[in-house]
């Protein structure tokens, strides 16, 4: 199970999940609907880095720009509805993207979301 630390504070967030149509070109159109039951979901932030491989801030380069990025893991209690990859949280203007979920310790106690932040903030507003 993740530790906390000092990056360990708690925040109220929505899952929203993808329920976008098909487009005249067989693409997708993506439109994000809160999932019922998950509009105010206590999360707690884990240390982002905890000294593994790929977790923490780093930066992509796209079509000639630098992207900041920031991977962090949440914490949330168990809910019945089930959080899948693919969903995202959102928080204020940050959108975490969920790349996976897992029931770390087997109990239904403690879901950890491990999230890709796009476009990261950082501390300035």
């Amino acid at each position: 199970m993740p530790k906390t630390n000092a990056s360990g504070r708690k925040v109220y967030m929505a899952i929203q999940a993808d329920t976008g149509t098909p487009d005249a070109q067989g693409g997708h159109t993506p439109s994000w609907t809160t999932v019922t039951g998950l509009e105010r979901v206590p999360m707690e932030f884990v240390s982002a880095s905890g000294g593994r491989p790929g977790m923490g801030a780093y930066q992509k380069f796209h079509l000639n720009q630098l992207y900041p990025t920031a991977n962090v893991q949440l914490l949330m209690r168990c809910r019945s509805v089930a959080v899948i990859s693919g969903m995202r949280a959102v928080y204020g203007n940050h959108i975490y993207q969920i790349r996976g979920a897992e029931n770390a310790d087997q109990r239904n106690d403690t879901v950890v979301l491990y999230c890709e932040e796009l476009q990261a903030t950082g501390s300035k507003r």
